[in-house]
């Protein structure tokens, strides 16, 4: 099962060259990849954008990530990516929620109804179980 971000990364790769962004952590890859008399916008993080592309940029960012998650909903359902979140965190040792909550937010607030805490409190239990069963500890 592919995770939300491998939905996203080609995409977003793809935005990064058309738009003529890119990430420098220091001002060597900078100048390596500025371009001349372009104003640059730090997008935080180490991304640049140019200035004249920034609102084009963001709008375009969120399109992508929306096609994502439908993407992975798509593919997976909501059973699934749950299962994937609960033990991607290992959940089950730590027994802390919040992390696969927190990547749970996104289809929690583009699928309402679907993702409530009610069906994730389910599958999270029915993963702890299996957990159990099959000694993932």
């Amino acid at each position: 099962m592919k995770f939300l971000q491998e939905y996203y990364d080609d995409n977003y790769s793809k935005l990064l060259k058309e738009v003529g962004a890119f990430y420098a952590f220091n001002k060597k890859q900078f100048e390596e990849s500025k371009k001349e008399n372009v104003k640059y916008i730090n997008m935080k993080s180490g991304l640049l954008c140019p200035k004249s592309k920034v609102e084009y940029f963001i709008n375009k960012s969120y399109t992508l990530f929306q096609e994502a998650l439908e993407s992975d909903y798509k593919d997976n359902g909501e059973d699934a990516i749950i299962e994937r979140e609960f033990f991607n965190h290992e959940t089950q040792i730590s027994m802390d929620y919040q992390p696969a909550l927190d990547k749970l937010k996104p289809y929690m607030d583009k699928y309402p109804d679907i993702f409530t805490m009610e069906v994730i409190r389910k599958i999270f239990s029915e993963c702890h179980t299996k957990a159990v069963e099959n000694d993932w500890f």
